[in-house]
């Protein structure tokens, strides 16, 4: 793996989504052999390795390059303990792992691994695991990614023999968004494209869950952003939030928008203004009806990007991809076709 450039790290760093998908990768690898303690080796992995350790509820320290020019002009800032420590490196050398082994040892405890973003060298004794990052091209809210994620879950199926809808319509296709709240590591890497695109959205006040699927999406993501949580139950909307608020929709699925439309007309009809639904994903990004109720449209991956991945990447085949295209072109049509003779 070439090294992992500086700014480039500095950079996803400081970018909540892109933020979130570095932090899911380590967290992924330290959690499949926890360890007593992080350690920082320098300042290159210091923000990293702080919120590895809020996030696992570790113990941390640091361990300097060299010695403080004032103070008490120690190497190792914080407690050294254990013998399960994991070094969070930042393209490490030889020679500093080394370092940073010696000097643990020196402070009466042991690193037993390294955890290295970037470049690993070869010789350290200490064990050495790399972090692999998606690409530039596959960052997390691109739809490529996210169609990948939902075809390794299952929650996107396509298949030869046609699934049938409730509405009677027979599909080469089913999405069941649904699932990926059983599936953290991959739901995290969802939310994280979730709350970019709300990032970058005007401010607004309270985020919706159409319930019930939007729910546990719209619930995480208005904790993080400290936003109020409402969603629309019958005739009520459950949640305290102001009259005038501006309100964001979170969906999980867009087909035809109903739901998304019966969300902000409740909305809109307790005095609350709605214009932006955010959802993972989509049959089609051109949904005539929310353009007709002003309501703006944002998913994070549609129809044809995910039959691209999903041809590319070889989890189903071009006839499998063009039976969805027939399909989508006229379903009534598609279905008298497809119906099994009695």
């Amino acid at each position: 793996m070439v090294a992992l450039p500086r700014v480039e790290l500095d950079r996803l760093l400081s970018l909540p989504g892109e933020r979130q998908r570095v932090l899911d990768a380590m967290l992924a690898e330290l959690r499949s052999d926890s360890p007593d303690m992080v350690v920082s080796s320098g300042t290159d992995a210091l923000v990293l390795t702080s919120l590895l350790a809020a996030e696992l509820q570790l113990p941390m320290a640091y361990l300097r390059p060299k010695p403080k020019e004032h103070g008490r002009q120690q190497r190792v800032e914080g407690e050294l303990r254990g013998a399960n420590i994991a070094l969070i490196a930042v393209d490490p050398t030889a020679e500093s792992v080394q370092d940073n082994v010696d000097l643990a040892a020196a402070n009466g405890a042991r690193i037993a691994r390294v955890v290295a973003l970037g470049s690993a060298p070869e010789g350290p004794e200490v064990p050495i695991t790399q972090v692999p990052l998606p690409s530039q091209g596959e960052r997390l809210g691109e739809g490529p990614q996210i169609a990948r994620i939902l075809l390794d879950i299952g929650a996107v199926i396509i298949r030869q023999e046609p699934f049938r809808y409730a509405s009677g319509i027979l599909s080469p296709i089913y999405a069941d968004c649904r699932l990926l709240i059983s599936h953290p590591q991959q739901w995290q890497q969802v939310l994280a494209a979730l709350e970019e695109k709300l990032h970058k959205a005007k401010d607004f006040d309270a985020i919706d869950g159409v319930a019930t699927s939007g729910i546990p999406h719209a619930s995480v993501l208005a904790h993080r952003l400290n936003k109020t949580l409402v969603y629309v139950s019958g005739e009520r909307i459950v949640g305290d939030v102001s009259a005038g608020a501006d309100v964001v929709i979170i969906e999980d699925l867009v087909t035809t928008g109903k739901s998304v439309l019966e969300a902000a007309a409740a909305l809109r009809e307790h005095g609350f203004e709605t214009n932006h639904c955010v959802a993972i994903f989509t049959y089609s990004r051109q949904q005539p009806a929310l353009d007709a109720a002003r309501i703006a449209f944002e998913p994070l991956c549609d129809l044809e990007t995910l039959l691209r991945a999903g041809v590319e990447h070889a989890y189903f085949s071009e006839a499998e991809r063009q039976a969805v295209l027939d399909w989508r072109r006229d379903p009534q049509d598609w279905t008298a076709k497809h119906e099994p003779s009695v």
